[in-house]
């Protein structure tokens, strides 16, 4: 699966607060570049922060994982070759794949 990504190349960094009066927080890149400013809300800023920061690690996991699994689906016949177990562990795989594939395209394409 190729995706089309074009936001700010990781890695991110939850760095705190900056200078808006209004930001609860922000991350920014390698670079120093503002990726991202968390407002104040009620709600939890900083693991928000550190999952929006850990954002392009997860999208380079699933895309790498989901390589890894698409190889191995087409050197496999599945349900042909696999034993007594591993035919649910197939499907199991196949239902984490499309997962992967559905968080890539939000990720990438906000579908």
């Amino acid at each position: 699966m190729k995706t089309n990504a074009s936001h700010t190349p990781g890695p991110w960094h939850w760095v705190g607060t900056n200078k808006n009066p209004k930001a609860k927080a922000y991350l920014q890149n390698a670079e120093y570049d503002q990726v991202a400013v968390i407002l104040y809300d009620d709600g939890p800023s900083e693991p928000n922060a550190r999952l929006i920061a850990s954002a392009p690690d997860l999208l380079a996991a699933c895309e790498t994982a989901l390589k890894v699994f698409e190889a191995w689906k087409h050197d496999a016949n599945p349900h042909g070759d696999l034993k007594r177990g591993e035919v649910a562990d197939h499907d199991a795989a196949c239902d984490m794949a499309a997962l992967m594939q559905t968080a890539i395209l939000k990720a990438t394409e906000g579908a």
